[in-house]
């Protein structure tokens, strides 16, 4: 990531006044009833065997910005038992260690960290914004009571914002209130509350809900709930892909011994990262891609141009694809 920092292609992700968008999420790589390692979670059946499911996931994640075709993995994190613990791990134990090494690797970037309603707690807020970075949480209203409380309250209604906008083929309707209560355990914590509903073509109406420390106003309100949107680009544009376009990411060679399984999951992801910069920087990359059309044949290529040819660079490999294209047109 140092590389893209010094090309310059990292700045065309900043928004916001220059935070980079960087969802997470949780991932499952590894699962079975019959191998195991003393770091897999483990998760009983309900039904009357009881059966033991092992498994292996991680925490990821990636800086992303609306609208934009490439994603860029930051890290991943694993989600299994500890050194010397018997209970699972979790992922907001997870959270803090990947956080951690985050706010220490890039002193000098402001994050706007995008999650779930599972990472929209006291603790986890205080720590980004104590950290000095930014967050744009997903919410829900069984898990939000107070907040959803607080916001439908009469008292509130002179607080009340809202704006319309047409995006594309849907209608917008945002509403937001600044500064209320997160919920009863963490009522010091005050944050601002969005509110986005999208009307499609066809009439059906969706509901999304996120809370963030950026004071929200009609400039920025749209951006933002685009980017409160854009976590599921670590879903759809970045497990999906690394599951169904030619990665492997859930089969990935079996578990192996203690943490080879981690391993080749945190590698599927490096690689993928490499992949990522190569389509976001490199001419002859998308080239190539555009024509054979999807990632899962440009691997298939890739292959067989390593078994007839000798190559010195990755460069070397990308040009003799775009050569043979372009000498056997469209």
């Amino acid at each position: 990531m140092g590389e893209v920092e010094k090309s310059g292609k990292l700045k065309q992700y900043e928004l916001l006044g220059g935070h980079l968008l960087a969802p997470m999420d949780g991932v499952e790589f590894f699962s079975s009833s019959q191998v195991s390692c003393e770091y897999c979670q483990q998760k009983r059946s309900r039904g009357k065997d009881k059966a033991v499911r092992y498994s292996h996931a991680m925490l990821g994640a990636v800086i992303v910005k609306p609208g934009a075709g490439e994603v860029l993995p930051l890290d991943c994190e694993p989600i299994n038992k500890q050194d010397g613990q018997k209970k699972n791990d979790h992922e907001l134990v997870a959270a803090n260690r990947l956080w951690g090494r985050l706010w220490e690797r890039h002193p000098n970037w402001k994050f706007l960290h995008g999650g779930d309603a599972l990472f929209a707690n006291g603790p986890m807020i205080r720590e980004i914004t104590q950290a000095g970075h930014s967050y744009i949480l997903s919410v829900k209203p069984d898990s939000h009571e107070m907040l959803f409380a607080h916001y439908g309250h009469p008292g509130n209604k002179h607080a009340y914002q809202h704006h319309y906008q047409k995006v594309g083929d849907e209608e917008w309707h945002l509403s937001w209130c600044d500064n209320l209560p997160l919920n009863n355990s963490a009522a010091d914590v005050r944050t601002n509350f969005l509110i986005l509903k999208v009307t499609g073509k066809k009439g059906k109406t969706a509901t999304f809900t996120w809370v963030t420390n950026i004071k929200i106003n009609k400039r920025n309100v749209v951006l933002l709930a685009r980017c409160g949107r854009g976590r599921w680009k670590i879903e759809n544009e970045t497990f999906n892909t690394l599951k169904n376009q030619g990665y492997n990411f859930e089969h990935n060679y079996g578990h192996g011994k203690k943490h080879l399984s981690n391993l080749l999951a945190t590698l599927m992801m490096l690689v993928f990262l490499i992949d990522q910069i190569q389509q976001l920087a490199s001419k002859v990359f998308k080239k190539v891609l555009s024509a054979v059309k999807t990632k899962t044949r440009l691997w298939d290529e890739f292959r067989a141009v390593f078994r007839f040819l000798g190559l010195n660079s990755f460069k070397h490999l990308l040009m003799a694809l775009a050569s043979n294209h372009s000498a056997s047109g469209p």
